[in-house]
C-alpha cells in the first residue's frame, strides 16, 4: 500500500503510478490446469456475465468521478480491526478445487454473524459462532455443473444458503477433491440459514461495509494477479484466465481501493488478503450483502 503521507494521492497520479508488487508466488510451480482450479465462479442463470461485470465497474467509476457531494460513508473501514477487535475468520485455502463461490460466501455470513452479534475473534464466548461448511455449500448446493473442475455460481449456492442453510465446518470438514454431500446427520439442528441482497451502487457498497459487515463479489483474474505480493492491484497484462469470488472486507478512499480476503492461504498475496482498485476487472459491478 502506498501510505508514505497521510495527502490525497492526486487522480492522475493514481493512474500512471504502479501501485502493486509482483514478485514469486505458489503460483509458479503450477500448471495451467492447477491455477484455473483455483478459481471457480461460473456465472448462473440472470448474472452478469464477467465481460459485462468489467463494463460496469468501468462505467460505474467514470460516472463516481465526475460527481459531487458528501459522502455517505465512512473513508475507510477494516473489519480486521476495529477498535482492535477482528471481525473476520482466518485465511484458508481452496486447493485444487473451484470452490471459490462456497469459501466467498462462508466467510461473510461468518463475519456477518459475529458483528450481528458483537463477538469478535477472541472476545470471551466468541466459539459460540461457528464457521460454516465451505464443503457442503459447495458439494449439497444442487447446481448441475457443479465440480472441482468448473466450479460453481453464485445463485446455486445462496438459494441453499436460504432454503436449507449451512452447518458448521465440523459437521462436513473441507477436501479440495470432488465428493459426494455427505454432512452428518441432524446437522439441521445446528444450521445457519442467511438470505441475501444485491447491491449495485457503489456509494451503498461502502455504507454497507461502513455499518452492517462485509459483501461478496466477483471479478475477473488475469494472469498477472498470480504474482501479487501487495499494494494496490490493477490489471496491467496477461490474458483472462476466469471468474473468481472472494469476501471484500474493507475499503480505503485514500487508495481507491477495496479489501479482500482471499482463500489461496497466507503465503499468497498480504497473507492471504489483497487490496484491488476501484472499477478493476469487474469487481465492483454489483456486490451481495447477507441480511439474516
Amino acid at each position: 500500500m502506498d501510505n508514505e503521507n497521510d495527502q490525497p494521492m492526486p487522480a492522475d497520479l493514481l493512474k500512471t503510478k504502479p501501485r502493486w508488487q509482483s514478485g514469486p508466488t505458489f503460483f509458479d510451480g503450477l500448471s495451467e490446469g492447477e491455477k484455473k482450479r483455483r478459481l471457480g465462479y461460473v456465472p448462473g442463470l440472470g448474472e452478469f456475465t464477467l465481460d459485462q461485470r468489467e463494463e460496469i465497474s468501468k462505467a460505474n467509476l467514470k460516472f463516481k468521478a465526475n460527481q459531487d457531494g458528501v459522502a455517505s460513508h465512512a473513508p475507510w473501514v477494516d473489519w480486521r480491526n476495529i477498535n482492535g477487535r477482528c471481525f473476520i475468520s482466518p485465511v484458508k485455502n481452496q486447493g485444487s478445487c473451484g470452490s471459490c463461490v462456497a469459501f466467498g460466501i462462508a466467510l461473510t455470513i461468518d463475519a456477518t454473524v459475529r458483528i450481528t452479534i458483537d463477538t469478535a475473534i477472541g472476545d470471551p464466548g466468541s466459539n459460540v459462532v461457528a464457521d460454516i461448511s465451505e464443503a457442503q455449500l459447495f458439494f449439497c448446493s444442487g447446481d448441475p455443473t457443479e465440480s472441482c473442475d468448473i466450479g460453481l455460481s453464485l445463485g446455486y449456492a445462496l438459494q441453499y444458503c436460504q432454503q436449507s442453510g449451512v452447518a458448521p465446518e465440523a459437521w462436513f470438514p473441507y477436501v479440495p477433491v470432488d465428493q459426494q454431500c455427505n454432512v452428518l446427520p441432524n446437522w439441521q439442528n445446528v444450521r445457519t440459514t442467511a438470505s441475501s441482497t444485491v447491491l449495485h451502487n457503489v456509494d451503498d457498497m461502502k455504507a454497507w461495509l461502513s455499518t452492517t459487515g462485509p459483501l461478496i463479489t466477483l471479478f475477473t483474474v488475469y494472469t498477472d494477479f498470480d504474482n501479487y505480493t501487495g499494494g494496490v492491484y490493477e490489471h496491467h497484462s496477461g490474458a483472462s484466465r476466469g471468474g473468481h469470488c472472494v469476501s471484500v472486507i474493507g475499503f480505503d478512499d485514500h487508495q481507491q481501493a477495496w479489501l479482500c480476503r482471499n482463500s489461496w492461504g497466507t503465503v499468497w498475496g498480504i497473507a492471504g488478503d489483497f487490496w484491488i482498485g476501484y472499477g478493476q476487472c469487474g469487481i465492483d459491478a454489483a456486490m451481495t450483502g447477507i441480511t439474516g
